[in-house]
């Protein structure tokens, strides 16, 4: 069953607070700090402890309005979540710091033809994103691609996914339904089964 909603519904695309162009922001120093001392096992297990035992200060940086943040902390569905997503940056450092170099030099070196992505796209993108600029960011995609929706995430930051999962829980579900409704058929049994 899962397999055929996924092909079902393969040629959409839902972006979440991206570039749509290339980035001209410099790799900072602490970037180049850090993926020297992830590569040392003793170092890169520092850090992990670190942030285990403040996963809510670590919060704090992706999260700057206090109210949204302690929305977030004290949402039993959502902190889990989002807490696992934190830890998750500090396990294998050493070995993943090749590929988020890459990240960082292939957004810095390519252009995307949005213009001929035909697939429809969702747009995803807090309007207070400190990082991917919602003004000049999400605008470009908006612009730029031929199928477009925008959900532009009043008041969310870089981590809207997380502080405001409801809101965009159903704007996804909604964008599969409408793009790719599925047709409801039974079974030899009566029971109901999606098409593929």
């Amino acid at each position: 069953m899962n397999s055929m909603i996924i092909s079902r519904y393969e040629r959409n695309l839902v972006s979440v607070s991206t570039f749509p162009a290339q980035v001209d922001t410099p790799i900072q120093f602490y970037f180049k700090a850090v993926k020297y001392l992830a590569r040392r096992p003793w170092c890169a297990s520092r850090f992990r402890n670190k942030a285990e035992k403040d996963l809510e200060v670590l919060a704090e940086r992706s999260i700057r309005d206090p109210e949204i943040l302690a929305r977030t902390i004290n949402d039993a569905d959502i902190w889990p979540l989002f807490s696992t997503m934190l830890r998750s940056a500090f396990h294998r450092m050493g070995q993943r710091i090749n590929g988020t170099e890459n990240d960082m030099n292939t957004t810095r070196t390519e252009t995307y033809p949005l213009e001929d992505l035909d697939a429809p796209v969702l747009i995803i993108h807090g309007t207070r994103d400190p990082l991917v600029e919602f003004e000049v960011q999400a605008k470009m995609f908006e612009a730029r691609l031929p199928k477009v929706e925008l959900l532009a995430v009043d008041g969310g930051e870089h981590v809207a996914i997380f502080t405001h999962r409801n809101m965009v829980r159903a704007k996804v579900m909604e964008f599969f339904q409408l793009i790719s409704p599925p047709r409801i058929q039974t079974d030899a049994y009566g029971n109901r089964v999606c098409s593929p």
